[in-house]
């Protein structure tokens, strides 16, 4: 059986041609290439919709709170963060 397509050759001339695309380029700008080119693929436009609809679909459902022994819910805190001395790390605070 003969093969009519060939993978391996394809995906070499897709690098090929992005390669001559942003081999001039300097590192923030290929990086914004590929978002842009990222961004405008069917594939991403899918996945953002699910991410929407599935957001969508967490706001509207009921939230339950955990419950304690005595029946009462438990109330969610923010927690308070301070920095570690000498350091850029922040420690949580209860």
């Amino acid at each position: 059986m003969k093969k009519t397509f060939d993978c391996l050759k394809m995906k070499e001339e897709i690098q090929a041609k992005i390669y001559e695309e942003i081999k001039d380029l300097p590192s923030s700008e290929i990086v914004a290439y590929f978002n842009k080119k990222s961004r405008s693929s069917a594939l991403w436009r899918k996945l953002e919709n699910r991410d929407r609809q599935a957001q969508r679909e967490n706001l509207t459902s009921k939230i339950r709170l955990p419950q304690v022994a005595s029946g009462t819910p438990i109330k969610a805190t923010r927690r308070r963060r301070v920095p570690l001395q000498g350091s850029k790390m922040m420690l949580p605070v209860t």
